[in-house]
């Protein structure tokens, strides 16, 4: 009984995965084009960037107007952004 329900619910789970991706990419692209300050926000993005770094976690300071830590992985919001490697993406600071 274990084993038939486990396979279901792995299938159904890798489905909902891939449909999650798709839907958070295509988020991504319309934020972009249409709401670039939200875009820049959301990713903590202070200085405009090519290629642009996507945010894990980044600690800022809001009256300095810089980033104190972060994680980022290199290249991945402009993919994100633009379907390619490079790509601009303004920061807030340009914006």
């Amino acid at each position: 009984m274990f084993i038939h329900s486990f396979r279901i619910a792995a299938i159904i789970g890798s489905i909902a995965v891939v449909l999650v991706a798709l839907n958070g990419h295509n988020q991504t692209q319309q934020m972009g084009s249409n709401q670039p300050m939200t875009m820049a926000s959301a990713e903590a993005l202070w200085e405009t960037e090519n290629p642009a770094s996507l945010s894990i976690l980044t600690i800022g300071d809001l009256s300095l107007r810089n980033e104190v830590f972060s994680i980022r992985i290199p290249k991945l919001l402009s993919l994100l952004s633009f379907n390619k490697l490079s790509g601009e993406v303004k920061g807030i600071k340009d914006l």
